[in-house]
């Protein structure tokens, strides 16, 4: 099985957008945007108020981590070539981190 959302299109300025949109619409009081030197979206960051007082979580990726794992999958025939660029690891890294995103506010509705 490859990697989920190998294949996405969708650029991560979009997908951290999305991801803005989730926390705001489930409490979140502040989301902050780390970037690289390059102006890559690197991390968010946003503080949510909990019964034991306000939390500050930081979401960052590691799109080297992701590439390795496309390219891994590559040699196993489950990824094709044109999917190992960093570019595509970005996107497949946000395009992650936003299911994850969804999947645990929809635990804690």
């Amino acid at each position: 099985m490859a990697l989920l959302n190998y294949t996405t299109t969708i650029e991560a300025i979009k997908t951290t957008g999305e991801i803005q949109g989730i926390l705001a619409g489930h409490g979140a009081r502040s989301i902050k945007t780390d970037y690289t030197a390059d102006g890559q979206v690197e991390a968010l960051s946003f503080l949510v108020q909990t019964p034991h007082g306000e939390v500050a979580i930081r979401l960052p990726i590691d799109p080297d981590a992701v590439l390795k794992v496309l390219t891994k999958q590559n040699r196993l025939g489950r990824v094709p070539r044109r999917y190992l660029t960093h570019a595509q690891a970005v996107r497949v890294a946000w395009r992650i981190v936003k299911d994850w995103i969804e999947a645990q506010m929809a635990i804690l509705e």
